[in-house]
C-alpha cells in the first residue's frame, strides 16, 4: 500500500518514542523500512532507511560465491582519498563511469571477478549516487547483513516529509536491483592488527566517557593502595601536567599505530578508514594508559619518598 504524503508527514511527526521512531513507507516497487534516531528531548538526530539484503535480493542470474557479508560502502570522495590513491595507499575499484567514480567512493574488501560490476550495476549506481547527492553521509551494501543509507538532520527541527519521500524514492531504486550473492563461507581478510586496535579503542572509550570519573578513581584509588593522603594525593598542578602529557603520548601513539596498520593494509580500497580507525584508537587508548602509568608513577615515587623520610 502506497504511504501518502500526509500519512508520512504524520509518522514522522510522531513523539513519546523513547529511542527513535521505526515504520515502512509504502513504495510501488515495496517497502522501505524508515529508522528515525532520537535525542533526550525526542528531536530527530538522524534517518536511516534499511532493508535485509537476503530478503532483497534478486535470484534470477547466477553469481560467483563470495565472502558474505559483502561489506560494501560507499560515500562521497574526497581529498583524502584522492590523496591516497594517488600515493598507493588504497585501490579502489572503478565502475568505468567517470562521473560516479568521481563523486563515489567505493570501499569494499576484494571479491571475485564480475562480482562488483554485478552488485553495482548501472541501477543500483544511480541509485547509490541519487541517495548520496540527496545528503546521505553513506550508503551500505551487505554491511551485517543490511542496505542503509544514513541521513542527518538538522538539529531540533522537523525532517521534511518530501526529503524522506526522495529518500525512499531512490533506496527502493536501489533494493529492487541488488543481485543475490551465494555465501562462499570464507572470510574476508581481517584488517591489520585488528586486535590491539579493538582492545585500546574499548579502553580509549570506557576513559574518555568516564572523564573526570576516571581521573578521580585513578588517582583516589592508587593514593589509597599506597597509603598516601586521599584528600589531596596530587596537586592540581601537577595533575594538570600529567594530563597533558598523557595527551602527547596519546598523539604519540596515534601516529604509530596508524602507520602500521596503513603499511599492512596498503593497496587495500578500506586502508584510509582502517588508518583513520587505528589513529582515534590509539589516541584514545594511549592516553587513558598513558595518563594511569604518569599517575602510579607519581603516587609511587611520592609513596617512596615519603617513607624514607626521617
Amino acid at each position: 500500500m502506497l504511504t501518502t504524503p500526509e500519512q508520512l508527514a504524520a509518522r514522522l511527526a510522531r513523539r513519546g518514542e523513547p529511542g527513535g521512531r521505526a515504520f515502512t513507507v509504502g513504495h510501488a516497487s515495496g517497502g522501505v523500512a524508515v529508522e528515525v534516531s532520537l535525542d533526550n528531548d525526542d528531536d530527530p538526530t538522524g534517518v536511516t532507511l534499511w532493508a535485509d539484503y537476503e530478503a532483497v535480493a534478486r535470484r534470477d542470474g547466477k553469481l560467483p560465491a563470495a565472502p558474505r557479508p559483502l561489506g560494501i560502502t560507499l560515500g562521497r570522495e574526497g581529498m583524502a582519498h584522492r590523496e591516497a590513491r594517488a600515493s598507493g595507499l588504497v585501490h579502489e575499484w572503478q565502475t568505468g563511469d567517470s562521473e560516479f567514480d568521481a563523486f563515489v567512493y567505493v570501499d569494499a574488501p576484494a571479491a571475485p571477478p564480475g562480482l562488483m560490476e554485478a552488485v553495482l550495476n548501472p541501477p543500483v549506481r544511480a541509485a547509490c549516487e541519487r541517495l548520496l547527492r540527496r545528503g546521505a553521509l553513506w550508503v551500505q551494501l551487505d554491511v551485517e547483513g543490511r542496505v542503509a543509507a544514513r541521513f542527518a538532520t538538522s538539529p531540533g527541527e522537523p525532517v521534511p516529509a518530501w526529503h524522506v519521500a526522495e529518500w525512499a524514492d531512490a533506496f527502493a531504486l536501489l533494493q529492487s536491483h541488488l543481485p543475490y550473492v551465494p555465501a562462499s563461507g570464507a572470510a574476508h581478510a581481517p584488517p591489520p592488527l585488528q586486535r590491539l586496535v579493538s582492545a585500546l579503542g574499548w579502553v580509549g572509550k570506557v576513559g574518555w566517557a568516564l572523564n573526570v570519573v576516571y581521573v578521580g578513581l585513578l588517582v583516589g584509588g592508587t593514593a589509597h593502595l599506597l597509603g598516601l593522603d586521599v584528600e589531596d594525593p596530587l596537586p592540581a598542578l601537577q595533575l594538570l601536567g600529567l594530563v597533558l602529557l598523557s595527551l602527547g603520548l596519546g598523539a604519540g601513539l596515534s601516529h604509530a599505530l596508524g602507520e602500521a596498520v596503513a603499511r599492512r593494509a596498503r593497496g587495500r580500497a578500506d586502508a584510509l578508514r582502517l588508518r583513520g580507525r587505528a589513529r582515534w584508537a590509539g589516541f584514545g587508548g594511549g592516553s587513558v594508559l598513558g595518563l594511569a602509568v604518569l599517575v602510579v608513577g607519581w603516587l609511587l615515587r611520592a609513596a617512596t619518598a615519603r617513607q624514607a623520610a626521617p
